[in-house]
């Protein structure tokens, strides 16, 4: 597969909890098969190999952590130039029925199957699944942009007179500050926090308590709004650090946070989210700006904590489609016919953001092994083409027509490209001499003007020039050209320093 990035310093960081695979029974291999598929480390040299990425590829094992860790060694590795971007990715599937087990004796998983994080009935979370890619990269370099990173950083809790699986909310509380002043961030524009929040009796309390004493610890004088998507999807272990982030994201683009689900009584062992100084979003509530920020824990006492800034550049609208005069076409490719469908569908929907038509062409804009489906749509008319074509590349030649192929008015729609209004203009001065308005006479030409060969002759001429330099521009070249009568003038010439003084 040939990309854009193909080749380039692509970091791949993949999440995951491998001692989790390493469980599941072997199948029976082929003989040209083994087992190290389900290995963290192959999943993302899998990647790399893929999308010919040739930055650091590795995987990343932290428990419910481990997301989050990949995350700040991406960040890491980009601001240290290892790397000019990167995939961090995450996936958790639950396969074994005893990994929920040990999970029920350990008395973290919710026996009603509800998690109710931050309510005084919790009891525990509900295992999930997900797959999640966030890509990462330098903000000048981005095309798509939803938010940016503030500040990241991960430590881990050490001995702890409670237990290995304890959490500690003093290491929380001294990751915080960490990462706070070392990004020169001030905590009180932060105004919501996606908690790791499983619902557990001893994981909710640790993490507010740490909250609590952060964040009130300045003058806010305002509640910090909090919540959890566990509630909302269940726990995805692994990859719930990117799903809370994508969390985030979505409520940067659509401007809600959405409900904390199962809330129906303040915990009472929980100070600061029974006074209210935590406020449990229990209801689709509006977000009007501010940073946002997550924790992700693991069980082993692997803490991180991310700060995201949404994007504050201002959304270009495609305003300019009812004033401009010429067409919008947008074309796209896909491996069927369903998937081009599905693309012109969002185009169409998102046809007034300049932006997201911005990354489409640029997405399209060379060819996509193995998409044997394209198509276009005119955003003006809404009309659409999809056609299958084959793989392989066919010639491109340009036949330059002769006499009668002229019409009153044929250069009207395209002196409205720059390129082929210059090119129209330099042939207008050559003519200035022989007392001929070539400008006008292609732009407004009538047909009793175009009764006179002398007008059919310099017309033809000038817009086959003109329009065999917009389509140069636009890296339309041709293998090879062809013409007649006044077409093989322009053959003659049409693309060498003095070739249009002497055809016209």
């Amino acid at each position: 597969m040939e990309t854009s990035h193909t080749g380039r310093s692509k970091s791949v960081k993949y999440g995951s909890i491998s001692g989790y695979y390493a469980k599941l029974p072997r199948l029976q291999l082929s003989e040209s098969s083994s087992g190290i598929n389900s290995t963290t480390y192959i999943t993302a040299n899998n990647i790399s190999y893929t999308f010919d990425f040739h930055g650091p590829s590795c995987g990343v094992d932290a428990g419910c952590s481990s997301s989050i860790y990949a995350m700040n060694q991406a960040v890491d590795s980009i601001r240290l130039g290892v790397c000019d971007a990167a995939v961090v990715c995450s996936a958790h599937a639950n396969f074994l029925p005893y990994d929920s087990m040990e999970f029920t004796k350990l008395g973290v998983l919710s026996p009603d199957g509800r998690c109710k994080t931050f309510d005084d009935d919790r009891n525990g979370y509900v295992k999930s699944e997900a797959v999640v890619a966030i890509f990462l990269q330098k903000r000048e370099t981005a095309r798509r942009i939803y938010a940016t990173v503030s500040g990241i950083g991960c430590n881990v809790d050490g001995y702890k007179e409670d237990g290995l699986t304890h959490p500690s909310s003093r290491m929380q509380i001294s990751l915080l500050r960490d990462i706070y002043q070392r990004y020169a961030i001030n905590s009180d524009e932060v105004t919501c926090v996606e908690c790791h929040g499983t619902g557990t009796l001893v994981g909710d309390i640790r993490e507010c308590e740490a909250l609590d004493e952060f964040f009130f610890s300045t003058k806010r004088t305002t509640p910090l709004r909090i919540g959890s998507v566990k509630t909302n999807v269940g726990h995805t272990e692994a990859a719930g650090g990117l799903v809370s982030l994508v969390k985030l994201l979505i409520v940067i683009q659509t401007e809600v946070i959405p409900a904390n689900l199962h809330f129906e009584s303040p915990a009472v062992d929980i100070p600061a989210v029974f006074n209210g100084k935590l406020e449990v979003v229990s209801q689709n509530t509006k977000y009007t700006g501010g940073l946002l920020a997550l924790n992700s824990f693991g069980l082993g006492g692997a803490n991180g904590h991310l700060v995201i800034s949404p994007y504050s550049k201002l959304r270009r609208n495609n305003d300019d489609i009812k004033a401009r005069s010429y067409i919008r076409l947008i074309r796209v490719s896909g491996r069927t016919n369903e998937a081009v469908e599905y693309i012109l569908n969002k185009v169409n929907e998102n046809r007034e953001d300049a932006d997201f038509l911005s990354l489409v062409d640029s997405t399209f804009s060379t060819e996509i092994k193995n998409h044997g489906y394209r198509g276009y749509i005119n955003l003006d008319s809404s009309k659409r083409y999809i056609s299958r074509c084959p793989s392989r590349n066919r010639p491109i030649w340009f036949s330059y027509s002769g006499m009668g192929s002229q019409w009153p008015k044929m250069g009207n729609d395209l002196v409205k490209f720059e390129v082929f209004r210059d090119t129209l203009k330099k042939c207008a001065t050559a003519l200035k001499p022989y007392d001929l308005d070539l400008e006008n006479l292609v732009v407004n030409g009538t047909a009793e003007m175009f009764e006179d060969p002398v007008n059919c002759f310099t017309s033809i001429i000038a817009l086959s020039v003109g329009l065999t330099d917009l389509l140069y521009s636009l890296e339309i070249k041709p293998d090879g050209i062809f013409g007649h009568s006044l077409g093989e003038i322009v053959m003659g010439g049409s693309r060498s320093s003095q070739g249009r003084e002497k055809q016209t």
